[in-house]
C-alpha cells in the first residue's frame, strides 16, 4: 500500500472553494460549507487520513450553575462518480481519522470527491494524508462557470435537516448538499463555493452576537482557521485562481439584530455604509466580469429596501450594471422549521428554484 501526504498529493488533487494549504502543518484544510477534494482513481481501495479540530456549542438550561459547552465535530460526505443519492456520510469525532473512500475489484477509472458538509468555526477539517492500493489518476480539468455564495446561517444551511424548530446547532442537521446554493449550482453544472458563516453581519456594528464580520473574512483564504491556530497573518485569498462568473450576496438578516443591539442611533444609516463599502470590495477583488446578486430572504426582509437603495447608489456611482437584486420569497409555515426556525430542506429547494429562475433571466 502507498501513502501520499497532503503536500505530494497537490498535484493529483481538484479542489473546489476555497481550501488552505497549511504548509506548516503539512495539511490541505477544507472549512467552508461545501468545500471539497477530489480524486481520480483506479485500483482496489483508497483511505484518508483526515485531521478534525472540533468546536463548542453552549448548552443552556436552568440546571446549569456554571457556562457548559458541548463539543461539535465536522461531517463529510463522500460522492463517487457524481452519485449524489448513494452519498456516504461519516461525522469525524477524533482529531486523526482513517476514512476508507473508496473499495472495489473492478479496473475503471473512479472519480472520488470528499464534502465538507458542516459550516467553518463549528468545526474545521484537513486532509492529512492518502493510503491506496492501485493508482491516482491526474484529475479531469472540466472548465464549468464559477458561482459563489456569501451569507450567514441560511446560506451554511443551518439546522436544515432538523424538524424540532426549538433545536440548536447540531453537525448532523446540517447539510450543504440540501442548501439552496449547492442545489442551484448542481442544477446550473456551475463550480460552487461559500463564504458563510451563522450569525455573521456585513460588518461590525458593536452589537453582533458573533466576533467575525464578513468584511472581515472575505478577503482571506480562511481567516478563521488561521486565528485558530494562532497564526500572526492570514493568508490572502488569490481571487485572479479562479475568477466567479456569479456571485450571491444574502446578507443582511444579523445586521438587523447587530444594530439593535447595539443600541444605535442611525442604524439604517450604519448597514447603508457598510454595505456599500463591502459592495464596492467585491468588485474590486473579484473584477468586472461577475454579476453581483444581492438578495435577501427567507427569514428576515428588514433592510431589503435598504439594500434596493445601496445598489442604486452604487450604479449611479460605479456605472457598474452587473449589480443585481433579489428577494426570496418569505418561507412558509406548512414547509416546516429547520433548527432554531431556520429554512427546511424543502425551503431551500424552493429558494434555489427561485434563484435558478433569476440567474437564468439575466444571463
Amino acid at each position: 500500500m502507498k501513502t501520499l501526504y497532503a503536500q505530494e498529493l497537490k498535484p493529483l488533487l481538484k479542489t473546489y472553494g476555497r481550501c488552505y494549504n497549511d504548509s506548516k502543518e503539512k495539511r490541505l484544510y477544507f472549512n467552508w460549507t461545501g468545500a471539497s477534494i477530489e480524486f481520480k482513481f483506479r485500483g482496489s481501495l483508497l483511505m484518508a487520513d483526515l485531521t478534525a479540530i472540533n468546536g463548542e456549542e453552549p448548552v443552556f438550561s436552568i440546571w446549569n450553575k456554571e457556562p457548559v459547552t458541548r463539543q461539535t465535530w465536522p461531517v463529510i460526505g463522500i460522492v463517487i462518480d457524481g452519485n449524489y443519492e448513494k452519498i456516504k456520510k461519516h461525522e469525524l469525532t477524533e482529531n486523526e481519522n482513517r476514512v476508507i473512500l473508496y473499495s472495489g475489484s473492478d479496473s475503471d477509472p473512479h472519480t472520488i470527491r470528499v464534502i465538507k458538509l458542516t459550516e467553518n468555526f463549528k468545526a474545521f477539517t484537513a486532509l492529512h494524508s492518502a493510503s491506496f492500493e492501485g493508482e491516482l489518476l491526474t484529475p479531469d480539468q472540466n472548465k464549468r462557470p464559477e458561482i459563489e455564495f456569501i451569507g450567514d446561517s441560511i446560506t451554511c444551511g443551518f439546522g436544515n435537516l432538523s424538524e424540532d424548530r426549538s433545536q440548536g446547532f447540531f453537525s448532523y442537521t446540517e447539510d450543504a448538499l440540501k442548501t439552496y446554493g449547492m442545489i442551484a449550482a448542481e442544477a446550473l453544472q456551475m463550480n460552487y463555493s461559500a463564504i458563510c458563516f451563522s450569525g455573521i453581519s456585513t460588518t461590525k456594528y458593536g452589537g453582533e452576537l458573533v466576533q467575525y464580520a464578513m468584511d472581515e473574512l472575505y478577503p482571506y483564504t480562511d481567516r478563521i482557521l488561521s486565528d485558530k491556530l494562532g497564526y500572526a497573518e492570514a493568508e490572502l485569498w488569490n481571487f485572479s485562481e479562479s475568477p466567479k462568473d456569479y456571485i450571491v450576496i444574502n446578507l443582511g438578516t444579523n445586521d438587523s439584530h447587530a444594530v439593535t443591539y447595539g443600541n444605535h442611533k442611525a442604524p439604517d444609516q450604519l448597514f447603508f455604509e457598510g454595505y456599500l463599502r463591502f459592495l464596492k470590495t467585491l468588485r474590486s477583488l473579484n473584477g468586472a466580469q461577475a454579476k453581483i446578486i444581492c438578495c435577501l430572504g427567507s427569514m428576515s426582509y428588514y433592510f431589503y429596501d435598504d439594500i434596493l437603495r445601496i445598489v442604486e447608489k452604487y450604479k449611479k456611482e460605479t456605472g457598474d450594471s452587473q449589480v443585481y437584486c433579489m428577494k426570496f420569497r418569505q418561507m412558509l409555515f406548512f414547509d416546516g422549521f429547520g433548527a432554531c426556525d431556520h429554512p427546511s430542506a424543502k425551503t431551500h429547494q424552493k429558494m434555489a428554484d427561485e434563484l435558478i429562475a433569476f440567474l437564468r433571466s439575466i444571463s
